[in-house]
């Protein structure tokens, strides 16, 4: 029967070779090419969803006038310039982008999410304007 230490050297053993071939996939450029080529479809088909269903939206469920649509999609333009003049200047000061990026992530999911949920024209300008910070 073996004991508890080398039961505990070998599952170190097996969880340091699984680490190393997790970072050999992990850093493959095909894991790369694939992670960031789904994220851009993702990206683009829910951005292309929002973009189509904005008019009726706006018109037939909040009866905001015609322009509101330019202002919705404006919002998201001027957040993102805030959002990546700010995370450009806070990853130079703080030499940290992947923190960044990951709180970008998950305000940028959540947001978008919450917008769906908006039931007034004011929701929907916050929250494309949170979705473009989080996005820049």
């Amino acid at each position: 029967m073996p004991s508890a230490y080398s039961t505990l050297v070998s599952l170190l053993k097996a969880v340091g070779r699984t680490s190393s071939e997790l970072n050999r996939i992990r850093h493959s450029p095909a894991t790369i090419w694939a992670i960031a080529s789904l994220s851009l479809f993702i990206d683009t088909f829910v951005y292309t969803l929002t973009v189509s269903m904005l008019p009726d939206i706006l018109q037939n469920t909040m009866h905001s006038p015609a322009s509101a649509n330019g202002v919705v999609t404006t919002m998201f333009g001027v957040g993102s310039v805030i959002g990546s003049t700010v995370s450009g200047i806070l990853s130079d000061r703080l030499r940290e982008r992947r923190g960044l990026q990951m709180i970008g992530a998950v305000v940028y999911s959540v947001a978008g999410i919450v917008f769906y949920f908006a039931r007034h024209y004011y929701q929907v300008l916050l929250f494309r304007l949170i979705d473009g910070i989080a996005s820049g």
